[in-house]
């Protein structure tokens, strides 16, 4: 073979080689910008995502609203279904860790209209108890709703204000047993309009007699230790006339001794007295004098003791020497004998 016959040959063979080393190198930066490309559309798609979590979770922020529940409500959820006023909800996200800025845009934010919020409020309240219109108002403002929520609340809830009136007497004579008047005060302290008082009242009934004996009953139940007198006066008060209370408590067939006798405990369990004194003080909060006596002499006082008891207070509060707790014990009717072992035992 000549030698320009072998040249030709190994000049192709290099080509060759070359076309080959091409096209190698071309299909690997092929795989690498398939690569590179693929990971440029990852990373978009992730920032995308990110970016849409991002924005659904500002406009529909979550709130687990007890620490016991498992249960997540977004926002809209848990104002509508807790009656919550925008106040509360900045609060609650505050006491959650949000800065109060933070928690006052996102309530700012979140477009909820407040006003039916309220009104909602104001309906449920109202289909659990009664309220007049201004104590509606009072209910929604504690609960941290604004006076132009809370009137637009009770403005537009459909309440018959006259007979939750009638209801609010209904229930107040049921449970209090009251006379007129009494019903009447309690629904001028519910805020109640006069035309709504007047409305109620017209449609009640009630037997001024049975309601006396009942609410003298319920306070004997209640305050041992009460004179006649002292229950009658009471039940006037309530707005019962002096011939209703005075036939209810002699309705009720009391033992007046024994009841001077738990008040003269009551009284000596308090405070420091000689016979004669609480035989005065009894007699002033309206036993007759052979009730206080006959609870004075049943109510097992040490009346010595009673005398020491005293002149230790003289001591310490008035800080009076030998003669002063003589003459204090001597002024509030202890016997001679008492002021006598209260003296000698006092340490001086």
């Amino acid at each position: 073979m000549s030698s320009s016959r072998r040249y030709q040959m190994i000049i192709a063979c290099l080509i060759g080689v070359l076309i080959v080393v091409l096209i190698a190198f071309g299909v690997m930066l092929s795989q690498q910008d398939k690569s590179e490309i693929k990971s440029t559309t990852t990373d978009s798609s992730e920032q995308a995502e990110s970016s849409n979590a991002q924005a659904a979770s500002t406009s529909q922020q979550t709130y687990t609203p007890e620490a016991s529940t498992t249960t997540t409500y977004s926002v809209y959820d848990y104002v509508n279904t807790f009656h919550v006023s925008k106040q509360q909800l900045i609060d609650k996200w505050i006491a959650d860790g949000e800065t109060e800025e933070s928690a006052q845009s996102m309530a700012d934010l979140s477009g909820i209209k407040w006003q039916y919020v309220a009104l909602d409020a104001a309906k449920a309240a109202l289909g659990s108890q009664n309220y007049s219109y201004d104590g509606l108002i009072d209910y929604l403002l504690y609960n941290e709703f604004t006076e132009e929520e809370a009137e637009y609340a009770a403005d537009n809830c459909g309440a018959d204000w006259n007979q939750h009136a009638l209801e609010t007497a209904n229930r107040y004579i049921r449970d209090q047993h009251p006379s007129i008047d009494g019903v009447e005060g309690y629904l001028a302290y519910q805020k109640y309009s006069d035309e709504e008082i007047e409305y109620a009242l017209s449609q009640i009934t009630i037997d001024s007699d049975d309601a006396a004996t009942e609410t003298a009953k319920s306070y004997l139940r209640s305050m041992r230790g009460t004179s006649r007198q002292g229950l009658i006066d009471q039940l006037i008060y309530e707005g019962f006339t002096e011939k209703e209370a005075a036939n209810a408590v002699d309705a009720c067939d009391i033992d007046w001794n024994e009841q001077a006798v738990d008040k003269a405990k009551s009284y000596i369990r308090s405070s420091d007295f000689s016979y004669l004194g609480l035989i005065d003080q009894m007699i002033h909060t309206g036993f007759t004098e052979e009730q206080a006596r006959y609870g004075a002499d049943n109510c097992q006082a040490d009346w010595n003791e009673e005398a020491l008891s005293a002149a230790k207070g003289y001591r310490r509060v008035l800080d009076l020497d030998y003669q002063g707790v003589k003459r204090q014990l001597e002024f509030n009717d202890y016997t001679s004998e008492q002021v006598q072992y209260a003296l000698t035992n006092i340490d001086w």
